[in-house]
């Protein structure tokens, strides 16, 4: 869009263009106070033949602009002016910064020395963040109306749905696929504590104690061992109950056996005559056998995926 172009000659040297009559917008098309703008002003033909230059330094800046600007008491500031000749028409480009609200008027713009041109009367509009009665503050804008902040909310939910999603097929999946782990680390832990346990009762009987009260001990810690182990109470059961008794996994745990076992335990501190170290010393080597053997069928099962559900299944030798 052009404008008639009216100018004053104020002396015989200098020409005076009113940049009123100049094309102009601004970037952002609203500013407010203390925003970093630029104005950008369409020239004429009248500065065709005018250089290009790039004013940005208080040096270069006080040389076209009036002597009583000052920059640090003046309600707008200006950082830079630069006159572009790449496009089809001059461009005058003014970056500054306002610290006044409503209708500002830039100070006047020395373009050229030979011949000399100024351009006056540049103004602009800065709003401010009070309302129409300067009173109180506008209502604020709403926080999904920021440029990229949608984006970034609803990529954030996204983000959070999808770990929570992950989260819980996690757990789901780990409980399923880690409890044969689960269940042998925690069967490994008995095995120790029973390990320790024999050891500790073959050093006191080797030191004088009563043969016939670690042999109680052994019995309430040996059924003790074995309920936790089947997850079946064995704490209160007699040898003839062993024997009737169905474990979960009667590969691990032989209930025969284990009727066999205690019927000979029984047996022995049952009799009536003292119990022997020899004797105790022999429950111990058996309880410790059947330990260890145990303990490596325990670690021949391998957990196998079949039909969907998780099968203990013994390796093959």
């Amino acid at each position: 869009m052009f404008f008639f172009t009216a100018f004053v000659p104020v002396t015989a040297q200098t020409t005076v263009y009113d940049g009123g009559n100049f094309a102009s917008y601004l970037i952002p098309r609203i500013v407010y106070i203390g925003d970093q703008s630029r104005l950008v002003v369409t020239l004429n033909e009248n500065f065709s033949k005018t250089q290009a230059f790039v004013s940005s330094t208080h040096e270069t800046l006080t040389k076209i602009l009036p002597e009583g600007y000052q920059r640090r008491t003046a309600p707008v500031v200006i950082n830079r002016i630069e006159l572009d000749r790449r496009s089809d028409h001059p461009r005058l480009l003014i970056d500054f910064i306002p610290y006044v609200s409503g209708h500002v008027t830039l100070p006047s713009i020395l373009i050229a020395e030979v011949p000399p041109l100024e351009i006056t009367g540049l103004s602009v509009s800065v709003a401010s963040i009070l309302g129409s009665n300067d009173s109180s503050l506008a209502e604020p804008a709403a926080p999904l109306a920021a440029p990229g902040t949608s984006l970034y909310v609803y990529s954030l939910t996204a983000i959070v749905l999808i770990i929570i999603l992950f989260g819980i097929i996690g757990s789901i999946w780990s409980k399923k696929h880690f409890a044969f782990y689960k269940r042998r680390f925690y069967r490994r832990r008995l095995f120790r504590a029973m390990e320790r346990l024999l050891k500790k009762l073959s050093a006191e009987c080797s030191d004088g104690a009563q043969s016939a009260e670690l042999f109680s001990v052994l019995s309430s810690e040996f059924r003790e061992f074995l309920s936790l182990f089947s997850g079946t109470d064995c704490r209160a059961l007699t040898s003839g109950e062993f024997y009737s008794i169905g474990f979960s996994e009667p590969d691990l745990l032989n209930s025969e056996y284990l009727s066999g076992l205690f019927k000979r335990l029984e047996m022995i501190r049952f009799t009536g005559s003292a119990v022997t170290e020899e004797q105790f010393l022999e429950v111990i080597d058996e309880v410790h056998s059947f330990l260890t053997n145990l303990d490596q069928a325990e670690r021949s099962v391998v957990p196998a995926v079949a039909g969907g559900k998780e099968d203990i299944l013994e390796a093959q030798a």
